[in-house]
C-alpha cells in the first residue's frame, strides 16, 4: 500500500510540475498534498502515542514552513523563501527535526513522509532561479552535518535520518547543476531502496546492499561518475570545498560498511558453505571498489 500510495504521489508530483508554471499554484498544491499525506498518516497511527506526538510535530513544522514560504513569496524575500524551503528539506541550517522525526516512526511511513512529499520542493529551486549559491551552501554543510551524525549515533533509524540529511544536500547539488535526469533516477534508487528495506527478509537485505553501495558512489557505479561530474562541475568553488566533500563521503563509505555488518553477517554466515566462491568475488569487488575511491 505505502509503495502504491508513493509512486502515485510520484507521477503525481511530476504531472503537476509539467503542466504548473505558476509559483503560487505549485505551493497550494505541495501543501494540498501534505495535508492529505498527514491525514492518512493520522489514520494509521491513532493507536500509538509516540507516533501521535511525531506526526504533530511534523504537522507543526509543515505548517510553518508553507506559512513562511508563502509569505516569502508575497513579499518577494529570497532570504525568508529559502529559509522556510530548507526548513521543509530538513536541510542545514535547519536539520534538527529530521533526527527525531525519523525516530519516532518506522520505515515504511518514512517512506512517504520524507521521501515522496518532497520531490516539489527542489522545483521551487528552480522557479527562483536566484542566488543558487547560498542553496549550495546548504547543501555542502548538510553532507558535513550528515556526516558528523553518522559517527555519533549508533540507532538504525538516526543513521536513516542522517542519511536522509545527506540525500537532500546532493539532491540540492545535482538540481542547481540542472541534472534532472540523475535527481529522478537518485529518487527512484531511494524508492527501491527503502522497498527492500522493510521487505525485511534475506534476499531483500541482499538487493539492499547493491543499492547502498550503488547509491554511495563506490566505482564502477553510475553514481561514482555522477559525482565525479559535479565535483568538475563546482571545480570553480575551489579545491578545499571538492577535498572535504570526498572526505564526507569517505565517511559515509565507513558508514555503510558498519550497515553491511550489522545487516548481512547472518546472510553470509547461512551462504557461506556454498557460496563461498561468490562471497569471496564480492568481498574482491568492494575493497578494490573502496581502494579506488581515494
Amino acid at each position: 500500500m505505502f509503495i502504491l500510495m508513493s509512486f502515485f504521489l510520484y507521477i503525481f508530483n511530476l504531472i503537476i510540475i509539467f503542466f504548473c508554471n505558476s509559483f503560487f499554484l505549485s505551493w497550494l498544491y505541495m501543501e494540498i498534498i501534505g495535508i492529505l499525506l498527514i491525514c492518512f498518516m493520522f489514520y494509521t497511527s491513532l493507536n500509538n502515542y509516540n507516533k501521535m506526538n511525531g506526526l504533530m510535530l511534523f504537522f507543526f513544522l509543515q505548517i510553518i514552513s508553507g506559512m513562511g514560504i508563502f509569505i516569502g513569496m508575497y513579499f518577494c524575500n529570497f532570504y525568508i523563501l529559502m529559509l522556510f524551503i530548507l526548513l521543509k528539506l530538513g536541510s542545514f541550517p535547519v536539520h534538527t527535526w529530521v533526527i527525531r522525526i525519523y525516530s519516532m516512526f518506522n520505515i515504511d511511513e518514512l517512506f512517504i513522509l520524507s521521501g515522496m512529499s518532497k520531490i516539489q520542493l527542489f522545483f521551487f529551486i528552480l522557479l527562483i532561479n536566484n542566488n543558487f549559491y547560498m542553496f549550495f551552501f546548504a547543501s555542502f554543510f548538510s553532507i558535513f552535518i550528515s556526516s558528523i551524525y553518522s559517527l555519533k549515533f549508533s540507532n538504525l533509524m538516526c543513521l536513516m535520518g542522517s542519511f536522509g540529511i545527506m540525500s537532500t544536500g546532493w539532491l540540492i547539488v545535482f538540481f542547481i547543476s540542472k541534472n534532472y535526469v540523475i535527481l529522478n533516477l537518485y529518487l527512484f534508487l531511494i524508492i527501491f531502496l527503502l522497498y527492500y528495506f522493510f521487505k525485511n527478509n534475506l534476499y531483500s537485505l541482499m538487493y539492499m546492499l547493491f543499492f547502498l553501495i550503488f547509491m554511495s558512489g563506490f566505482p564502477p557505479s553510475i553514481f561514482f561518475f555522477i559525482k565525479f561530474y559535479i565535483f568538475c562541475k563546482i571545480f570553480y568553488f575551489g579545491f578545499f570545498l571538492i577535498f572535504f566533500l570526498i572526505f564526507f563521503n569517505c565517511i559515509w563509505y565507513f558508514v555503510f560498511y558498519r550497515l553491511m555488518n550489522i545487516f548481512f553477517f547472518n546472510f553470509f554466515f547461512f551462504f557461506c558453505n556454498k557460496n563461498i566462491i561468490y562471497i569471496n568475488l564480492f568481498i574482491f569487488f568492494f575493497m578494490g571498489s573502496f581502494l579506488m575511491s581515494f
